[in-house]
């Protein structure tokens, strides 16, 4: 376990990552483009700014689309 960061999806210029071994509640991480951000998978809450969240809107829409494939990666990933 090196802590591999797994990409998921590509969205425009911004990677979606399940990081693994990781901790806590479910959540992804979506990097790139100037944005640093971790949306959770049970309630879609976003750490990070305010104007990034914006930048990863579509990202975060692709996030909701695919919850429960992203839920069942991440406790593959962590199981």
């Amino acid at each position: 376990g090196e802590g591999i960061m797994g990409t998921v999806e590509k969205i425009g210029n911004q990677d979606i990552i399940i990081g693994e071994p990781d901790h806590g509640a479910p959540h992804v991480h979506v990097i790139g483009g100037g944005v640093r951000l971790s949306v959770s998978l049970s309630d879609f809450s976003v750490k990070g700014s305010q104007k990034q969240a914006q930048e990863a809107k579509k990202a975060i829409k692709w996030i909701k689309k695919n919850k429960d494939m992203l839920i069942k990666t991440y406790n593959e990933l962590n199981g």
